[in-house]
């Protein structure tokens, strides 16, 4: 028997397929066992997901793209390259920087810097230039200097870390034990023994309205506040963040009700999380979906004809998939207007 589909909601892998489509006064819904370069509108049509075109050649890693602007950094055959438009496409500029396979994370600092560090050294872009952050402050080393603390010379430089956050006027990083901050509007800085939080094994820290997220692979915890001084702790999730999805985006693109303002998401072993203000969160996918996410990943928001999705890949291992479709699907051709789609 024929049945006319007038409605996709998504795909559903957690329900036996005779569960997925639902019928009422001739109507159907359904959900999708698997969904393979297909998007599905607000509307609920099918549509063929777009092809993608080679930009660049080599072997990349650690892509990033500046919040708002138009240029970006990765890491290409072991060395960072500054990546920008021009009218061929994509062009690309080196800088100097060598990190071979370690992880480079960055951020944008107000003033137009660009942090980078992959968890041994930090450096700073800045107009074109690279400059390593490598000063030991003098207010450990000589007591005569402990009155000079307006003296750049005063602080350490801001430490390498494996995680970075521009927010509130601070530059915060993660190393293996510690969430440090910058003082107030001084990106370059930071001092040993006052500007941290303790905490071990960050994975995710992303700064919203009025706070942090700061996930382990364990658990996910709400900092609220801008001051670091005062901030308490909240755990808000007992499934960690897989290192190297969290994003930044903004709330109202993903038309949640009551959903607003700058939010973060992540995958987690229950699938895509968000993080809104004041430390709610969302679980998108629980509901329908399952996948092994691993431990590494890689995520970006992809925006075309009005929508807009956070799609992911993940590091293979011996007994995981290296993206997320599930183990066991069913496929089925669909046909719109006689042509199958």
């Amino acid at each position: 028997m024929a049945i006319t589909v007038d409605k996709f909601l998504g795909v559903n892998n957690k329900e036996a397929p005779e569960a997925l489509v639902a019928i009422s006064k001739g109507r159907a819904e359904s959900y999708l066992t698997s969904g393979v370069n297909v998007d599905i509108t607000e509307a609920g049509r099918l549509t063929r997901r777009k092809g993608v075109t080679q930009l660049l050649t080599g072997n990349w890693h650690s892509l990033w793209s500046a919040p708002t602007e138009m240029f970006g950094f990765g890491v290409k055959d072991g060395q960072v390259f500054y990546i920008y438009p021009s009218v061929s496409g994509v062009a690309t500029t080196a800088t100097g920087i060598i990190t071979e396979t370690r992880r480079m994370v960055y951020a944008l600092t107000p003033n137009g810097d660009v942090h980078l560090s992959n968890g041994v050294a930090h450096w700073v872009y800045s107009g074109g230039a690279v400059t390593e952050l490598n000063q030991a402050g003098t207010y450990d080393t000589a007591a005569a200097f402990a009155d000079q603390a307006d003296d750049a010379a005063f602080y350490d430089s801001f430490p390498p870390v494996v995680e970075l956050e521009c927010a509130f006027g601070r530059l915060w990083g993660a190393d293996a034990d510690t969430l440090w901050y910058s003082p107030s509007f001084f990106y370059r800085r930071s001092k040993a023994d006052t500007d941290f939080i303790p905490q071990a094994d960050i994975t995710l820290l992303k700064a919203v309205t009025d706070g942090l997220y700061v996930g382990t692979s364990d658990a996910v915890w709400f900092y609220g506040g801008t001051n670091p001084k005062n901030m308490k702790p909240k755990q808000v999730c007992s499934e960690g963040a897989v290192l190297g999805t969290p994003l930044s985006v903004e709330a109202e693109k993903f038309k949640i009700e009551g959903a607003f303002g700058h939010a973060a998401i992540w995958e987690s072993t229950r699938g895509k999380v968000i993080g809104l203000g004041g430390g709610r969160v969302i679980y998108l996918t629980d509901a329908s979906v399952s996948y092994a996410p691993g431990d590494l990943g890689a995520s970006l928001l992809r925006e075309s004809n009005g929508l807009t999705q956070h799609l992911s890949a993940f590091r293979a291992t011996s007994d995981q998939p290296s993206n997320m479709r599930a183990t066991d699907s069913a496929e089925a051709e669909v046909i719109r207007n006689g042509i199958i789609i």
